[in-house]
């Protein structure tokens, strides 16, 4: 018992001896923003941040105007795309490609009632700001205020 005592008594006292008493510290802030050259640009964050940043970054000129989906439709990113899709009562369980875009995220199903902020007017066609995304819809599946 003396023996197992004594064992763990010496390794810990050893293991004290190594560090000689000195902790490190952490680079301050400081000391890091001063290690990189100030004609040099660091990346931090990723390019879907900065990308809505520096679209955002302007001020509107005019409150945006509301929209409130009135109808099932069907909501893209791009505008070509919003031309090759069905209605929403017209599409197949097995359309193989329409299944695939709303899987990855390139289109959207909008129920009636869901609102969103117009962003830009494009004839037929209205680009509006949903929750989810920044999304072109038909403007006879919309009610605007």
């Amino acid at each position: 018992m003396k023996r197992i005592l004594s064992i763990s008594l010496l390794t810990a006292v050893m293991a004290c001896g190594c560090s000689n008493g000195k902790t490190e510290t952490p680079p301050k802030a400081a000391d890091t923003a001063a290690a990189v050259p100030a004609n040099e640009t660091v990346d931090m964050g990723d390019q879907r941040v900065r990308s809505a940043n520096v679209r955002n970054a302007g001020f509107r000129a005019s409150s945006p105007s509301n929209a409130t989906v009135t109808e099932p439709c069907f909501g893209t990113r791009m505008p070509e795309t919003l031309d090759m899709l069905p209605s929403p009562s017209r599409a197949s369980a097995r359309d193989s490609v329409l299944i695939r875009q709303l899987n990855s995220g390139e289109v959207f199903l909008l129920q009636p009632g869901e609102k969103g902020s117009i962003e830009t007017d494009g004839g037929n066609k209205l680009l509006i700001r949903f929750q989810a995304a920044e999304l072109w819809v038909w403007k006879s599946q919309v009610a605007t205020k």
